[in-house]
């Protein structure tokens, strides 16, 4: 979507014409509307190897299912967190690390062909790392995780 920060506009209009990256939907910025292309399903996604997840207005909204998938996430170095913990996430190991002006995709793309079976390993360490959050056993263990880094980030002034 046209939501959120400027990268993702960046990201179309760099892109655009190389890989099948769009927006799917225009919420914000009509002047962008050439720029659009027809939703595509997240079933339809997932047959893709790799998927670039990025921020919008706070967390990336697919960051969740691409990591529970077979697909490898392309991302920035994630800024906001949510119930996932997001900065626990390691570049190469859970993601491929785009940088945040997007010069590095041609290049992240070209490595990625040619390592699949690294790109396998990244994939699958996204499922394990999600895993923990889907596990009924770890559900009070993540939901303590979860406050216990929030309260290192909460300042209280009075």
């Amino acid at each position: 979507a046209t939501t959120g920060q400027m990268q993702r506009v960046h990201l179309v209009e760099k892109y655009f014409d190389t890989y099948d990256i769009a927006f799917a939907t225009i919420k914000q910025k009509p002047q962008l509307k050439h720029l659009q292309k027809d939703k595509v399903s997240i079933k339809k996604q997932l047959e893709y190897k790799f998927i670039i997840s990025l921020e919008g207005n706070d967390v990336a909204s697919n960051l969740r299912w691409v990591l529970a998938s077979n697909s490898v996430p392309i991302m920035t170095k994630p800024y906001w967190q949510s119930w996932i913990i997001e900065d626990r996430l390691e570049p190469n190991m859970h993601y491929l690390e785009l940088n945040k002006d997007l010069s590095n995709l041609d290049e992240l793309l070209e490595w990625a062909r040619n390592n699949d079976e690294a790109c396998k390993e990244i994939a699958l360490n996204g499922k394990k790392y999600m895993s923990q959050f889907l596990d009924s056993n770890n559900d009070l263990p993540v939901q303590k995780m979860v406050l216990d880094e929030y309260a290192k980030r909460l300042t209280y002034n009075n």
